[in-house]
């Protein structure tokens, strides 16, 4: 949310992929709310290849191009280890957080090489960088993404499409609700970050995805 506000508030157009519809509907009604721009909702499945195909296609048909893609879906499964992780566990990892940004890039590139212009921002994760424990299908999908991002740099940079992957350290829900169950851990990783808190999802991370 705080990612897609600070878009618009640039006077950006968005189209917002969610598979909850009312959570979908209600951040595109209040972005077009509260700061004029279009915004539209689309129901999707990131884990399903023929929606992300479908995302980018609905696109392309409604506003004509795809200038900015953002591939900031991502989760896991309830911490254990990896002895007691499954194939299953890996899989689920694998499709949220790695196939839904490869599948995506894959259905945007013909329309930003055509155009010879195109912005891709992955999300990856301290999670992976840092090898946290108990979370190895994250991890895994996270890290996949991070080597695709810096690949696709390589391949895609004569088309003038720039690709880049974050990891950022954000207070999201997420976040209060790991801070809620393990405050020790949460507060080792505060102390972690410079500035000592956690990045603001509109003015930190959204600010530096604008930016670029």
């Amino acid at each position: 949310m705080g990612i897609a506000r600070r878009f618009a508030r640039e006077g950006a157009t968005l189209v917002i992929a969610q598979r909850k519809i009312e959570v979908g509907e209600c951040v595109a009604q209040s972005l077009r709310e509260e700061f004029g721009v279009r915004a539209q909702f689309l129901t999707i499945d990131v884990c399903i290849k023929e929606q992300v195909e479908r995302l980018i296609a609905d696109t392309v048909s409604r506003f004509g191009a795809i200038d900015i893609l953002v591939n900031n879906a991502g989760g896991g499964i309830a911490p254990k280890s990896l002895a007691e992780t499954s194939d299953a566990d890996v899989a689920y990892g694998m499709d949220l957080n790695f196939w839904s940004s490869y599948w995506a890039m894959q259905a945007s590139f013909p329309h930003m090489q055509e155009r010879g212009w195109g912005r891709i921002v992955n999300f990856g994760s301290l999670n992976g960088v840092n090898a946290h424990m108990h979370t190895v299908p994250y991890n895994i999908g996270k890290e996949a993404v991070r080597a695709l991002t810096r690949t696709a740099a390589v391949e895609w940079g004569q088309f003038g499409i720039c690709c880049n992957v974050i990891c950022p350290a954000a207070r999201t829900a997420a976040y209060d609700e790991f801070e809620r169950t393990w405050p020790e851990a949460a507060g080792a990783i505060t102390r972690q970050v410079p500035n000592r808190r956690m990045g603001d999802p509109e003015r930190d991370i959204g600010g530096g995805l604008v930016s670029g």
